[in-house]
């Protein structure tokens, strides 16, 4: 089973670029992303963040799901890395 990780503290983990994805947080650190800097945004900036809607909007190919679901089924795929599942410290 998956680590859970407390939501609150993602942000804030120095360098490391963590997102989440359909409640699953994600390291993309060392993800080389192709369109990094097109239209002033950057990795950086989704840091702590959910990212289901961007993907679904900024995205034409199917290609980022299938990084998440394979770093998910073996631990980490081109530069993303599977951390665990989303938990929130309120609860």
């Amino acid at each position: 089973m998956a680590t859970k990780v407390d939501e609150t503290k993602t942000a804030d983990e120095g360098k490391r670029i963590y997102v989440s994805y359909n409640d699953e947080w994600y390291d993309i650190t060392e993800f080389d992303h192709p369109g990094e800097g097109i239209r002033g945004t950057y990795m950086s900036d989704y840091n702590g963040k959910k990212i289901d809607e961007e993907l679904h909007t900024a995205h034409s190919t199917n290609d980022p799901y299938e990084w998440l679901e394979e770093a998910k089924a073996k631990g980490e795929c081109d530069g993303v890395r599977f951390i665990g599942e989303l938990s929130k410290a309120a609860e």
